[in-house]
């Protein structure tokens, strides 16, 4: 019995190892066209001194298969005409800029905090999908119709 355990957890090994769910996300995972800051970009300038834009800031980390599925999803986000083009999208990597872990006490490397001149509106830590993300920021985002 314990012979036939030994080769099933093998068997699972073998197949975790070779199929993707424990490798390490290759590339970055980086949206188009939006700012990432990292080794002495300035914080303050791209987040906290912006006025009348919100910020929406996504720390990341390049090994989390949840950040890689969390640009999807920004993607996403990104093309909803209604809220996603009057956000400004700021990525960090927290494998190279740690001490913003620290600084916003983030538990986990994959959050999101909103800013709109350069105070803190919305604050999520862990995945979230389009759809929610929209869902979720919809309150905090003040509709302008001329825009």
């Amino acid at each position: 019995m314990f012979k036939k355990i030994f080769l099933f957890s093998l068997l699972l090994t073998f197949v975790f190892l070779n199929f993707g769910c424990f490798k390490k996300v290759e590339e970055e995972p980086l949206l188009k066209n939006d700012v990432v800051i990292g080794y002495g970009s300035n914080f303050e300038d791209e987040v906290l001194n912006v006025k009348d834009k919100y910020v929406l800031v996504v720390f990341y980390e390049t090994q989390s298969h949840w950040s890689k599925s969390q640009v999807e999803a920004l993607e996403i986000f990104k093309n909803d005409r209604e809220i996603g083009n009057k956000i400004k999208i700021v990525k960090i990597n927290v494998e190279e800029e740690p001490f913003f872990m620290e600084k916003y006490n983030l538990e986990v490397p994959l959050a999101h905090l909103l800013f709109y001149n350069g105070e803190i509106l919305y604050r999520n830590v862990g995945y979230v999908d389009s759809p929610h993300l929209n869902q979720y920021l919809k309150p905090y985002v003040k509709f302008d119709e001329r825009q």
